[in-house]
């Protein structure tokens, strides 16, 4: 019930569950408000976990209200807000980066007149991406720096198996140092992930790690150039299908940019041009700019 009671988990410990009641717990003087809610029952963990990795706290059953909130510090008077999630029933769940050797107080709440069991599961992810950034967004054939490592260092893992979109393999019996370069000419969002056995036989699994592809001319920079040829037809082929919008693009007609691509054309002549987006599907909008940047069109 008290800060200073909190029951330790494990260091060396990545998964497990937390259990207890609330029947008669309580609210501390000076107890921070958990996910911005004021303390009514909390109950206390503490866990500094022996490595590095992705942390995840759920509550899987609890009475009503449930909210958990994960902090650093040393007292009720120092501490520092790392991670908070609340909801109205379970499950909630609350994620962060936990560093080794570092502890982590744990508060799982609910509201003052909801008494009873709770449930949570926590999870430390010690496999993981270390390049690309989360929610990276490359063009068509750019290359993307595929980095997984293990920070379990005393329980390595002899090879991987790395896999995108759940069952595509990309690379089969993968071993350390676990890098590789990967390229597509077909626009997607590609979903990663790791998973290999450790030398305690124990099965580690990354977190998915996403990239998007999108078309060669998405963004403005590298709009795909017209040739320009007096009394010609030309023609160029492309797709929105994973495009975006880039900050400060313009509102194209009446509609925000959501999936934009872009060509660049100079006219050899002076007089009357036609673009037709004819044979497009979906209805696309079609505007001509001039200008030579986004903040000058």
């Amino acid at each position: 019930d008290n800060f200073a009671d909190a029951l330790a988990i494990p260091a060396a410990a990545v998964s497990g569950s937390l259990t207890g009641s609330n029947a008669l717990a309580s609210a501390e003087a000076f107890e921070p408000a958990h996910g911005g809610k004021t303390a009514a029952r909390s109950l206390w963990w503490s866990w500094t976990p022996a490595y590095c990795g992705r942390a995840n706290i759920k509550i899987t059953s609890s009475p009503s209200q449930p909210r958990v909130a994960v902090y650093t510090g040393t007292a009720l008077s120092n501490l520092v807000a790392v991670a908070s999630a609340t909801a109205n029933a379970a499950p909630v769940e609350v994620g962060f980066d936990a560093a080794a050797g570092t502890t982590y107080f744990i508060a799982i709440d609910s509201n003052t007149s909801s008494v009873g069991a709770l449930t949570a599961q926590f999870a430390l992810t010690t496999l993981r991406f270390v390049s690309p950034p989360p929610a990276t967004r490359v063009l068509v054939t750019q290359p993307v720096e595929l980095v997984v490592t293990n920070y379990e260092a005393d329980h390595p893992l002899a090879s991987l198996e790395l896999v995108m979109n759940a069952s595509n393999t990309v690379a089969s019996g993968w071993s350390p140092p676990w890098r590789l370069v990967w390229t597509t000419n077909v626009p997607g969002l590609y979903a990663f992930s790791a998973y290999g056995t450790n030398s305690l036989g124990e099965l580690r699994l990354s977190e998915t790690n996403t990239v998007l592809v999108s078309p060669a001319n998405d963004d403005f920079t590298n709009a795909l150039e017209l040739p320009s040829l007096p009394d010609t037809v030309v023609s160029a082929d492309s797709t929105t299908a994973f495009a975006t919008h880039e900050v400060g693009e313009p509102v194209h007609l009446t509609a925000s940019a959501k999936g934009s691509v872009w060509f660049t054309w100079v006219s050899p002549w002076n007089g009357d041009i036609q673009f037709s987006t004819a044979g497009s599907q979906s209805g696309p909008i079609l505007v001509v700019y001039s200008g030579d940047a986004l903040t000058n069109l």
